[in-house]
């Protein structure tokens, strides 16, 4: 005895199991299944017709006609029984049958007096429900209508199974789609990278390796020798600035970027940026004004900061005229810090303001001494403030100007 229990238990987890894999169980009605109950109850003379799915609990049904339920307890099916059988099990007068004269289905509504269902076997060979029919008076099924029953019993599985392939192709469809989309994505990093190291760095290279030369003749005054190592300098410091930006774009086409906020000091930050560029402000005469407290303090990752900084101060410096003035100021409001770097350059049309800020679009020109860029720089200084909740915004005339405000957090929290 306990080993049948133990043999009933077994084969109940693995119906279960089948249908969470079918994923049948509470799924809406669906018409495929309600034409087949309606075509068997027409053929079988019979009121009602149903398909019957049981899990540990429950018999629940996925199409009924003739029948307004949902579900029932297991212990009252009849289904429970044709579940173990390789055929039809049919019950001609319920009131005769040991097995189910005391169920409620009999004693009370709807009174059951007839049944006969052909076992849901699946492909893999487990039996999960039935397709059965019911009167309401003793009835049996001739030849015809059991082979019918039968019949529409493997159409049942194979709707059931044909869901299941269906969602199985859905998902296989959108992992390809998702596939195809990050291989394109990756086709398009790999484009740009070899569009911008075969035109932006090419130039800058070529101008350090004629530094190099100059250095390796021997031909200079000890003057003119400081003034190549000076412009050396300020290439390579210009070159590095380029692949940073260039490293960290790609990798965060490729792979995200993670954030790590800590406390960083404005003005410091400012004047170690400066740092990289104070040939070219001197080479082009700008008027560089820095008002920003020494104390002044950020609450955001120091190396994406220190990226953004510098793509706006080589922005400014690239686009001011000879002579000209950029003004960096910043202030705290409202635990925030607002910094706002103002030029008096050749400034952008509304057109290409509107591009430059536009989501992943990246654009370039050159600057007023035909300084290049490789046209990420805007773009990744947006996508980083945007990371360290803070903003970047462009306010720019042409022939007039530009005005960048760089909104951030004055503390954790």
């Amino acid at each position: 005895m306990m080993s049948e229990i133990f043999l009933m238990k077994n084969e109940e987890d693995i119906r279960v199991h089948e249908l969470d894999y079918l994923d049948i169980m509470d799924t809406g009605p669906e018409l495929e299944f309600d034409e087949l109950t309606q075509l068997m109850a027409e053929i079988a003379e019979v009121p009602t017709c149903l398909i019957s799915l049981l899990d540990n609990r429950r018999q629940w049904f996925k199409s009924t006609v003739g029948l307004d339920v949902e579900e029932t307890p297991i212990e009252w099916s009849f289904c429970q029984y044709t579940i173990r059988q390789d055929d039809i099990f049919e019950i001609e007068d319920s009131l005769l049958s040991s097995l189910v004269r005391y169920s409620p289905l009999v004693t009370g509504p709807p009174h059951i007096r007839f049944y006969a269902g052909a076992p849901l076997i699946t492909s893999r060979g487990v039996s999960i429900g039935s397709i059965c029919l019911i009167d309401y008076k003793p009835n049996k099924l001739n030849a015809l209508k059991r082979k019918a029953l039968l019949a529409l019993s493997h159409q049942v599985v194979k709707l059931i199974e044909s869901r299941v392939m269906s969602r199985n192709y859905k998902k296989e469809f959108a992992y390809s789609l998702e596939q195809k989309q990050k291989l394109d994505k990756l086709n398009s990093v790999k484009d740009k990278l070899i569009s911008i190291i075969t035109h932006d760095f090419r130039s800058p290279l070529t101008q350090l390796k004629s530094y190099v030369s100059l250095l390796n003749a021997d031909m200079l005054d000890e003057k003119e020798r400081k003034q190549v190592i000076s412009s050396l300098d300020d290439h390579l410091s210009h070159t590095l600035a380029l692949l940073d930006n260039l490293l960290y774009w790609s990798r965060m086409q490729m792979e995200g970027f993670k954030v790590y906020p800590r406390k960083v000091m404005i003005r410091e930050m400012l004047e170690e940026v400066y740092h990289l560029f104070h040939i070219q402000v001197l080479e082009k005469g700008i008027h560089y004004e820095v008002h920003v407290a020494q104390d002044l303090i950020a609450y955001a990752d120091a190396d994406m900061l220190r990226i953004i900084l510098r793509n706006l101060l080589s922005n400014a410096i690239k686009f001011t005229r000879p002579g000209g003035s950029i003004l960096l100021q910043a202030r705290q409001t409202e635990g925030q810090i607002e910094l706002v770097i103002k030029d008096d350059g050749v400034g952008v049309s509304s057109d290409v303001l509107n591009q430059l800020m536009q989501e992943g679009v990246s654009i370039t020109t050159p600057g007023t001494q035909l300084e290049k860029g490789t046209g990420i720089g805007l773009s990744l200084s947006r996508e980083f403030a945007k990371a360290n909740n803070g903003s970047l915004d462009i306010e720019s005339e042409a022939g007039k100007g530009t005005r960048v405000r760089l909104v951030l957090k004055h503390q954790q929290g």
